[in-house]
This record gives structure tokens, sequence and C-alpha cells, in this order.
């Protein structure tokens, strides 16, 4: 990704620095984490991914108060034909379990070519982890990196990603599920995860 912005920038001037990236010759990434986007950011910058002009392949909207209604527009632009992007960080935002729900949704679509997901810090919880471990199982999903690292996942959402990991169609092979949940249940999901990914790696 590129450097951050260097001063704040609203929603709408968010949106606008994207087209006009996007009217350069070659594929550009887009930095605008620690801003004031929210919700409406979150919106106009998914309308411009709709764009077929738009050739931004990442964007990193971290820390910027987006709730699950930016996260659905979001999700929404993943599943457009026209979409390009493969890279989404939006990792300290607001998305909770609804928000997960969606872009998971929107993994599962033919049309989205996203292979990288940080969606740290979001409260997810486990419905949240249990419908992107639902994602990963399908054919669809192209994604290679998650990172969902201090949402409370449980011991249930452990469980159903070490389930995903196992499963032929996961394409997975990064996972960081780091957390601050620490009980015996949790631990058992953490040590079936381990073992899926062992079954993974490449044998010597």
């Amino acid at each position: 990704m590129e450097g951050g912005p260097l001063v704040y920038v609203n929603a709408y001037q968010a949106a606008g620095l994207v087209q006009r990236l996007s009217s350069k010759a070659e594929s550009v990434s887009f930095d605008v984490q620690g801003n004031r986007v929210g919700d409406a950011g979150a919106e106009a910058l998914a309308a411009a991914l709709r764009d077929a002009n738009c050739k931004l392949h990442t964007l990193n909207i971290a820390g910027n108060a987006v709730g699950a209604a930016g996260a659905e527009s979001l999700a929404a632009a993943l599943r457009d034909a026209n979409c390009k992007l493969h890279t989404l960080g939006i990792v300290v935002n607001r998305v909770g379990a609804a928000g997960a729900e969606a872009l998971a949704a929107a993994l599962r679509d033919a049309n989205c070519k996203l292979h990288t997901l940080d969606i740290g810090g979001n409260s997810i919880s486990v419905a949240g982890a249990e419908a992107l471990a639902a994602a990963l199982r399908d054919a669809n999903c192209k994604l290679h990196t998650l990172d969902v690292r201090d949402n409370a996942v449980g011991a249930a959402g452990a469980e159903a990603l070490a389930a995903a990991l196992r499963d032929a169609n996961c394409k997975l092979y990064t996972l960081n599920i780091y957390g601050k949940v620490c009980t015996n249940a949790y631990a058992d999901g953490m040590s079936n995860f381990v073992h899926a990914m062992s079954n993974k790696m490449p044998k010597n």
C-alpha cells in the first residue's frame, strides 16, 4: 500500500481521490487509514470500485469508524464484475457480525477477486467467524490471507475456521486468529486449527 495521507479527508474527498487515481494507466493502491470517512465514505468508495474505469487493487480503510452499513456497501462492490480489488484492509472499524457476514457473502461470489482480507479488531464475534469459515469452504472463494485478530471469535469461531481449513476448496494459507480469549475450549479450537494448517503445508 502507498503511504498514509498527510491530511485528513472526508468521505467524498476520499472517493474523489480514488477516481483520480483510477484514471492512471497502471493499477493503483489507496491508503486512507485513520481518517474520518465513516459509512458514507465507504459507500462512496464502493461506488468508485464499481466503475469500469476503476483500477484500484488495494484499499486500506483501517480506523475509519466504518460500520456494518459501510461493510455491506463494500461487499456489494466486491460482487460487481467491474471491481478489481484484491486486497482489503478494514481493521479497527465497527463492522460487527453483520458486516463480516456481508463480506463473507461477497467472498462466495464468482465475481469477487479478493485474496487478502484484514478484518481484525471489528467485534465480528462467533457469528462473523462462522460466516467467514463458510465462505472459505466455497469453491468461488479466492482468499489466501485472512486476519481476524482481536475479534473475540471464541472456541466456536476457532473450530469453524479450523474445519474450513480442512476443506478441499479452502485456498487459505495465512490466518491470523490471535485474540484475548484464553479458555480450554478456545485452546482446543486452536489445536484443531494448528493441526489443519499443518496438513496444508507442503510435504518434503
